[in-house]
């Protein structure tokens, strides 16, 4: 499946069994209508409004309802535009930022209708949390740092789990970053 998001990033999702045999798909809500238009005034089943991931799992959320693949083989990758040179390095990069800590790593990456980005995450260690308006750091997977400051913060459990998650709303501040997802967000300690 292809994804185009509302800032013009397009994504490749690709979920299989490493060892071919089915997947588990699990339908909630289905709602199916095709009177839904795309920009190209293409029938659809409607808007795709999130994508969601976590170990063996990808879950699709929109118009449609939510569907859910169990697969051992997620991959989730940008299309277009290409990733700048130094975002092509899949080396892990250990940063040490002086009195910072760690706060998550970013596996979601929300595109909120007029807000812009939610970068979503579980937090690491015992207790770190980020509060409204406060500043952090961005380190993405190829190294690069970049400093936002939180617009709005939301804590929420995974899907269909007692896990909590952290969603942090950075509007358009990290729109020209590229790949967000695998980055790890700093706070200060």
């Amino acid at each position: 499946m292809e994804v185009l998001t509302p800032t013009g990033k397009k994504f490749k999702l690709q979920a299989s069994n490493e060892d071919g045999s089915p997947m588990e798909v699990a339908i909630g809500g289905l709602r199916v209508v095709s009177n839904f238009n795309s920009r190209d005034n293409i029938r659809s089943l409607g808007e795709l409004e999130s994508i969601g991931r976590d170990e063996d799992r990808l879950v699709l959320e929109g118009d449609f309802g939510d569907i859910s693949l169990n697969a051992t083989k997620i991959d989730i990758e940008q299309v277009l535009p290409f990733l700048p040179e130094n975002e092509h390095d899949s080396s892990e990069h250990s940063h040490n930022l002086p009195n910072m800590r760690k706060l998550l790593t970013v596996h979601e990456c929300i595109e909120e209708r007029g807000r812009g980005q939610m970068l979503v995450g579980l937090a690491e260690g015992e207790g770190p949390v980020i509060h409204k308006q406060q500043n952090f750091t961005l380190v993405t997977k190829g190294g690069a740092l970049h400093s936002a400051t939180a617009i709005r913060v939301e804590y929420f459990n995974m899907y269909r789990s007692d896990v909590l998650q952290i969603g942090i709303l950075v509007g358009e501040q990290l729109a020209n970053v590229g790949w967000l997802i695998d980055s790890d967000i700093w706070i200060a300690s």
